[in-house]
């Protein structure tokens, strides 16, 4: 079987650096006629990259406990915008698995799940939305609020292009808690 170049393409595996599985899946898919391990028709259709730090996350439920940092996050949004006090308000009152405490994360909490964001240029790899889709499924490839300001205005990530920017923070983003 022959990959790019000619040169010889091995299916056997997606045990491979995450760098190389965006690149190697499409082409090892096609030359497999379509066969690839559970892991892969779990995440993605063909083409796409493995979005996903199998283990990263333990998902608990309604909760997704992050094993490098031992934040533990909420697992499902509920795809309501709100203005930045309303979004810090709502993880106020969140509960999630008989735990509260829960709050608006800072803006290195919520970088911290960033999963191969596009970033301003276009990379082959790029998940999208730039984030675990196993741990964190309907995740919107949108803005994000997090507790940090700067000035009068606050901060957000985009989970579409993995960067971090300012707001007015009357303006009305998604939210995801944090414990």
């Amino acid at each position: 079987m022959a990959g790019l170049g000619g040169w010889p393409l091995a299916c056997t595996s997606v045990d491979v650096a995450r760098s190389a599985v965006a690149v190697v899946a499409s082409f090892c898919l096609a030359a497999c006629g379509g066969a690839a391990s559970p892991v892969d028709r779990d995440v993605a259709p063909v083409g796409s990259p493995l979005c996903a730090e199998p283990e990263r996350y333990a998902v608990q439920g309604r909760t997704v406990v992050d094993r490098t940092h031992g934040l533990v996050w909420q697992r499902t949004e509920d795809h309501s915008r709100r203005s930045r006090a309303d979004a810090a308000e709502s993880c106020a009152a969140l509960e999630l698995e008989g735990l509260s405490g829960f709050r608006l994360p800072a803006a290195r909490d919520l970088q911290e799940l960033l999963l191969r964001p596009i970033g301003i240029a276009d990379r082959p790899d790029a998940c999208l939305p730039a984030v675990d889709q196993r741990a964190f499924p309907d995740t919107p490839p949108s803005e994000h609020w997090t507790a940090t300001a700067r000035g009068d205005l606050a901060i957000y990530v985009d989970f579409a292009d993995g960067r971090t920017h300012t707001a007015d923070p009357t303006a009305r983003f998604h939210v995801r808690c944090v414990r």
